[in-house]
């Protein structure tokens, strides 16, 4: 099965009729940062293209912030985490997505990578839009989902510019 049918259905599945609490919610974020993180760990060594690269190098540096950022904020609120369906249906997708990625080397690699990246994003600002932030109640929660929305979005527009 090609991973990004499976990728999309486990995104998918986060827009539904489940209600996620701030603890679900936070170990969500925490699962989909680490996800991206680890997807371009992989562009970094296995693309050659320079573009790819430095987006793959951003992608890092801001999911690794973004968790930093949740980290703080879960503190304050004094939540912890709790996973969910979703969150492992994230891990295990993140296995699967770095083990497609590894099998693929040049232009294959970067234009799978790259419309990883589109739906990735797209799914991620969906749930964000549809289950995520609608369900927080922590302010601090709320506010970090808000900031990484606006992130999401401008990660998804530089995706779709690479996938292009």
């Amino acid at each position: 099965m090609n991973f990004l049918f499976i990728l999309l259905l486990s995104l998918s599945a986060a827009h539904s009729e489940t209600v996620y609490n701030d603890r679900e919610i936070s170990a969500i974020l925490m699962e989909a940062n680490d996800a991206d993180i680890s997807s371009s760990k992989i562009a970094l060594k296995r693309s050659k293209n320079s573009e790819v690269k430095a987006f793959a190098d951003e992608m890092i540096k801001d999911h690794v912030q973004a968790n930093h950022d949740l980290q703080r904020a879960m503190e304050k609120a004094n939540i912890t985490t709790i996973k969910s369906n979703k969150s492992a249906d994230i891990k295990t997708t993140k296995k699967d997505t770095r083990k497609n990625l590894k099998s693929l080397m040049g232009i294959d690699f970067d234009k799978a990578y790259a419309e990883n990246e589109v739906v990735v994003h797209t799914q991620i600002l969906n749930s964000l839009d549809q289950d995520l932030i609608p369900n927080a109640k922590s302010p601090n929660l709320k506010d970090y989902l808000s900031k990484t929305r606006t992130s999401i979005s401008a990660h998804l527009e530089h995706a779709k510019h690479l996938q292009s």
